[in-house]
């Protein structure tokens, strides 16, 4: 089943957001693989903020790059 999953670093104080076909194999990856210079390997303390199952990879794809789409947009002071 398809996720789009956002993660939490306290150690980094940063989010990252992912897609993956298998949740639990990719989240051992996150935490566990040292071989692979990736963002998450400068932290071992990654957290599921939210996961999202998805329909189809395409949905998740569309999802993921919505979200990332968000993050980048500045942010209006009122």
């Amino acid at each position: 089943m398809p996720f789009v999953y956002i993660l939490y670093s306290e150690k980094l104080d940063r989010f990252y957001i992912g897609f993956t076909q298998n949740f639990d194999a990719r989240m051992n990856f996150h935490l566990n693989d040292t071989q692979t210079r990736k963002f998450t390997y400068n932290a071992d303390d990654w957290n599921t903020f939210l996961k999202i199952e998805c329909e189809s990879k395409t949905q998740g794809l569309k999802i993921e790059a919505h979200i990332k789409a968000m993050r980048a947009r500045p942010t209006s002071k009122i």
